[in-house]
C-alpha cells in the first residue's frame, strides 16, 4: 500500500510541475505567433495558377487525344481476334485467342491508367515546382514577424483573423522573382515519387 501510495504522490508532484512549467513557458514567451496564408490566393495574385491551368489543359487535350488512339487500336485488335475465333475450329486454337483478347484488354487497361497518371504526375509536379518556389518568401515573412508556424487557409480552416494573415507580404516580395521565371517546371524540387503505380485491374476470365 505504501508503495500506491508514494506512486500516487509522485504523479501528483509530477503534474504540478508540468502544470508551472506550462504556466512559465506561457508567461515567459508570450501567445503562440501563429501566420496564415492562403496559398490558392497567391497562385492566383503571381499569376501562377493560370499558367498551371493552361499547362493541364494542353496535357488534358493530349491525353484524351492518346485515349482515343488507345481505344481504336484496342477495338481494332479485338474485332479481329473475335473474326479468327469464329472461323477457328480447333478447341486449343479458340482457348490462345481467348487468352490473347484477356491479354490485350490488361494492356489497355495499363496503358489508359499511364496516360492518366502522366496527366496527374506533371499537375503534382507543377504544383510542387511552385511551393518549392515559394517557401523561401514564406519563411523570410515568418522571420520577420517572428511566427512560429504558419498555416494554410484552404486546409480546412474554420477561421483566422485577417490580422495574421501574411499572403499580400508575401505576394509582394515574391512577386519579382517569380515574373522571372520561364519555366513552370523544376526538376531539383520534385519529389522521385510522386505517385504510386497500382498494378492493372485483373480481366475477368470470358
Amino acid at each position: 500500500m505504501a508503495d500506491k501510495k508514494s506512486f500516487g504522490a509522485f504523479e501528483v508532484v509530477y503534474i504540478v510541475m508540468l502544470g508551472a512549467l506550462l504556466l512559465l513557458a506561457v508567461f515567459h514567451m508570450g501567445k503562440p505567433r501563429v501566420g496564415v496564408i492562403d496559398l490558392a490566393a497567391v497562385a492566383r495574385e503571381l499569376g501562377v495558377d493560370a499558367q498551371i491551368e493552361k499547362e493541364i489543359l494542353d496535357w488534358r487535350e493530349t491525353a484524351v487525344s492518346d485515349l482515343k488512339g488507345l481505344k481504336n487500336e484496342y477495338t481494332a485488335l479485338g474485332k479481329g481476334i473475335k473474326e479468327k475465333a469464329l472461323t477457328t475450329e480447333s478447341d486449343e486454337a479458340k482457348t490462345e485467342l481467348k487468352q490473347e483478347l484477356r491479354d490485350a484488354s490488361r494492356d489497355y487497361s495499363r496503358q489508359t491508367m499511364e496516360v492518366r497518371q502522366r496527366v496527374q504526375r506533371h499537375q503534382q509536379e507543377l504544383l510542387q515546382t511552385f511551393r518549392g518556389r515559394l517557401d523561401p518568401f514564406i519563411m523570410e515573412v515568418a522571420r520577420k514577424k517572428h511566427l512560429w508556424v504558419v498555416l494554410d487557409r484552404s486546409a480546412r480552416m474554420v477561421y483566422a483573423t485577417s490580422r495574421v494573415d501574411i499572403s499580400a507580404e508575401v505576394v509582394k516580395n515574391a512577386t519579382s522573382f517569380f515574373e522571372q521565371q520561364t519555366d513552370l517546371l523544376d526538376p531539383d524540387l520534385i519529389s522521385v515519387d510522386l505517385v504510386d503505380e497500382p498494378e492493372p485491374p485483373a480481366v475477368p476470365a470470358e
